[in-house]
Order: structure tokens, then sequence, then C-alpha cells
């Protein structure tokens, strides 16, 4: 019932919305990133500097499946340098713990494997941009608006590294500092700092330059 017998609902009612609302937000955005990703549908290949990647985890992945190790140089290519930078730049931290449940699973579909890394790296982003919406919006439906945008705003299927890897983090950092200057307790600043690390993993080259 309205306020004053009209359209407008009451205080209470617009509350208890907007909890049910902040409820189901996460678990609507979350399928929104799944079936909006190009990679679950079976026919789209990775492309550009994604497919360049993409081959990086395929040569990372099958050593560790067929050796047991960390593949730390190539004899056929690259002139046999030590491949650190490699390791940095094509294999992102999501791509780094697939490729061990992948091995403890003994999964041999590289592909497979490869698009779940890519769906778990946009993970933190999404969580970024709805931590911060919340923070920075009242109503429910802006938040889910803005979230939508991000996820249907980016296009990693053919650049990851312009598209998803360079930015992946920023919006979980600056939510980590936005609250360490809130709350003024600082394990939010050295979590923002370790977040802010760990973004430097999979497009170190990128950011350095």
């Amino acid at each position: 019932m309205g306020q004053g017998g009209g359209l407008i609902p009451s205080e209470s009612s617009q509350s208890r919305f907007d909890s049910i609302c902040w409820r189901i937000m996460p678990i609507a955005l979350f399928v929104l990133l799944f079936v909006t990703r190009t990679y679950f549908s079976g026919c789209a290949l990775p492309q550009g500097d994604t497919l360049y990647v993409f081959q990086s985890f395929q040569f990372f992945y099958s050593d560790l499946f067929l050796n047991n190790e960390i593949a730390q140089w190539t004899p056929y290519s690259y002139y046999g340098v030590n491949l650190f930078m490699e390791q940095l730049n094509g294999v992102g931290w999501s791509a780094a713990l697939v490729m061990v449940i992948g091995k403890i699973l003994g999964s041999q579909n590289c592909l497979m494997l490869f698009r779940c890394a890519m769906y778990l790296e946009m993970v933190p982003f999404v969580l970024g941009i709805y931590l911060l919406a919340r923070q920075w919006f009242r109503y429910p439906s802006t938040v889910f608006l803005v979230c939508m945008v991000g996820i249907l705003g980016t296009f990693p299927t053919w650049d990851v590294y312009f598209y998803l890897r360079m930015y992946e983090m920023l919006p979980l950092t600056l939510f980590c500092l936005f609250t360490f200057f809130k709350t003024e307790r600082p394990y939010w600043f050295w979590l923002g700092g370790a977040v802010a690390s760990v973004g430097f993993w999979g497009s170190f080259p990128y950011k350095a330059g």
C-alpha cells in the first residue's frame, strides 16, 4: 500500500524490495556474465592477442600435464631463451589456477580450460564494479545497470590485454582504497596493494611500458 493511498511505495516496502534485490543481484550478475561470454558458445575461438595468450597457455599446460613441470625454456623458438617473462605475460593468475585444477582432474581439453580461465579472470572485475557501485549508488537498479555495462562492454575474445587485463583489478583496488580512507583500517590498504600486484600478472610488459 502506498503512502496516502497513492502509487508511491512506503519506505518499509521499498526497503524490503531493495533487500531482496541486493541478495539476488550477485547471482543475476554472474549468470549474465556466464551467458554473455562467447567463450562458452563452443564456436568462438580466441583471436588476435588472445590467440597468442591461448598458445602460451597450451604450451605451459602441455608441459605441466605431460612432464609434471613448468616449462622454463623453448629449445625450438625464441632461440632457447628463458621463459620467465613469458610466464609473467602469457599466463595470468587465473590461467595458473586453472592449470593446477586441470592437472589434478587430468583434463586434456586445453581450449575448455582456457575458456574457464578467461571467465574466472572477469570475476574480480565484475566484483570490483559491484562493490564500488554499492558504495556510490543507493538503488539496486542503478548498481545492476553499472555492472551490466561493465560486463557487456568487455571484449576479451579479441585482445584480452587491452579489453580486460589492463584494468581487471582496478575497480577492486579502488574499492579497497576507498574503504581504507573511509574506515582508516590499514588492512584495506594492504589488501588493495595485494590486489593491484596480482593485476600485473598476465600483462606486465603492457603496464610496465
